[in-house]
């Protein structure tokens, strides 16, 4: 089948969810031969790439209208002579950007909901396509966004084909590592991960590092500050999955929004994961099987189980391998990327058919 001509228009390139998605998804379809152009707001991740068959053009979209007029421009400029068939936003807080562009470029676009920002997704003009990565999402973006409900596909997150060989979590030669991974932001949880891992440090001596960045940095190393040089926040420029391996036990305490692609690669490496009992958390994770779950904000249940998964390598690691069978039985990359395929092809001939001959415009 021809290959398509794809713009992913993304944020910056961060340790979140969103990153995660949009390098795992354009670096599979250029594998399938698809000529995938990414543009993106720059981030610590963006260095990664500079040698990568995604090696990104740098945006500088804001959120100010009249800088963005100016931006809109400039980037257009760079996208028009690639004659691309379809502009895919991959997170919903770009998608007045993406409009914008994709009107700019006459093609059709879709955006993906990641499950954070649901009230930006505009009414002026509805994207001709939304992915959603679980069902239960789907009701969230119809009734958001006002959208008609067969243009929302649920397309759940697939995995890379080739994880990296990975050492087995709690091996009795290093000390044990409890971390959390993400964007320090409100929602994440992360205060309470602190607090827990206080209560957990009392009888442990795991280092409890956070890896990720965004405006609760600050917050966060103040409240950290009781475990001193247990508890650093960094911003590691390394592939996402180098990041998780360095982990022995793997803390989502999300308590507002819901989380998903990061924790299916802590899956995927055989990561045990302990998460808050919260929207697709019930999707990815059996409780007591292949991770653990806990309520929101309960900081005593959380270090609880933390420390029987510290205190209990052989099960911990037996939690780890069913977690990683789970995640490539249930989240095979193939059907996220034929999938997604599959919508490009529907949006872009559905807009070949609506758009007006040269004959007839004007």
């Amino acid at each position: 089948m021809e290959g398509m001509r794809i713009i992913l228009l993304a944020g910056r390139l961060h340790l979140n969810e969103e990153s995660v998605y949009t390098l795992t998804l354009g670096r599979a379809l250029v594998e399938r031969g698809h000529e995938v152009h990414l543009v993106a707001g720059g981030g610590s991740l963006e260095d990664l790439l500079r040698d990568d068959s995604l090696a990104p053009v740098r945006h500088g979209f804001t959120g100010s209208r009249v800088r963005d007029v100016f931006e809109l421009h400039r980037v257009a400029g760079i996208c028009t002579p690639l004659e691309a068939d379809v502009l895919h936003v991959t997170t919903e807080s770009l998608d007045s950007a993406g409009q914008a562009l994709a009107k700019k470029l006459s093609i059709p676009r879709g955006v993906t909901f990641h499950g954070r920002d649901g009230a930006v997704l505009p009414n002026r003009r509805a994207p001709d396509a939304v992915i959603v990565p679980a069902q239960g999402q789907r009701a969230t973006v119809v009734n958001a966004a006002r959208l008609d409900r067969a243009r929302v596909r649920v397309i759940p997150y697939g995995l890379p084909e080739r994880p990296p060989t990975t050492p087995r979590p709690l091996a009795s030669d290093r000390r044990p590592s409890v971390g959390a991974l993400g964007p320090l932001r409100r929602g994440r949880g992360l205060k309470h991960f602190v607090g827990a891992m206080a209560k957990v440090a009392e009888t442990s001596n795991a280092i409890f590092p956070i890896i990720g960045s965004g405006p609760y940095h600050r917050f966060l190393r103040r409240h950290a500050e009781p475990l001193g040089a247990r508890c650093i926040i960094t911003d590691l420029c390394v592939e996402p999955s180098i990041a998780f391996s360095s982990l022995d036990v793997i803390v989502f305490p999300c308590v507002e929004e819901e989380f998903g692609c990061l924790a299916l690669v802590a899956m995927s490496l055989g990561r045990p994961v302990v998460a808050s009992a919260v929207g697709h958390a019930f999707d990815l994770l059996e409780d007591g099987v292949t991770g653990y779950l806990v309520p929101p904000r309960d900081e005593d249940a959380l270090a609880e189980r933390v420390l029987h998964l510290l205190e209990h390598p052989e099960e911990s690691a037996a939690m780890g391998d069913r977690a990683r069978e789970r995640a490539r039985e249930l989240h095979p990359l193939d059907a996220m990327v034929s999938g997604t395929l599959e919508t490009y092809r529907s949006v872009a001939e559905h807009g070949r058919a609506t758009s007006p001959s040269p004959a007839s415009s004007v």
